[in-house]
């Protein structure tokens, strides 16, 4: 490959391929010189049994005096990528890029921009010049 000047990419996408929601992601270098990040989706997973009572329009409340019952957060790792060290900075790159143009997205005029700039400044009406 090290004579190639082109070449076709083609990307192969697996049949099951599911997007997936990640909440949060944890990880770091593995003993190889790779980077390792686990993707992981969160839920709230509540034990025991909760007693109710049925009030007169149908709906549910809680019996009081009842324990209340404390949710257990649940962390379910969906996703395992690993990647050596130019991949993970490249990687970074590509991400900074994407929330850049995100950001210009939903701000179009930057901070340093002048929208003023080229209007009549007789069209312009301020209360302190008043």
């Amino acid at each position: 490959m090290d004579d190639l000047r082109k070449a076709t990419l083609k990307y192969y996408r697996v049949s099951d391929l599911q997007p997936r929601i990640a909440h949060g992601v944890y990880g770091g270098c593995t003993d190889n010189e790779s980077v390792e990040m686990d993707f992981f989706s969160e839920g709230e997973e509540y034990s025991g049994e909760t007693e109710y009572e049925v009030d007169e329009f149908g709906n549910l409340q809680p019996v009081e005096g009842a324990p209340e019952q404390e949710p257990t957060i649940v962390r379910t790792v969906h996703t395992r990528i690993c990647m050596n060290r130019e991949t993970a900075r490249a990687f970074v790159s590509w991400l900074s890029d994407v929330l850049e143009h995100m950001d210009t997205m939903n701000n179009p005029h930057r901070d340093d921009e002048d929208l003023l700039d080229g209007v009549d400044e007789s069209l312009i009406f301020s209360r302190t010049k008043q």
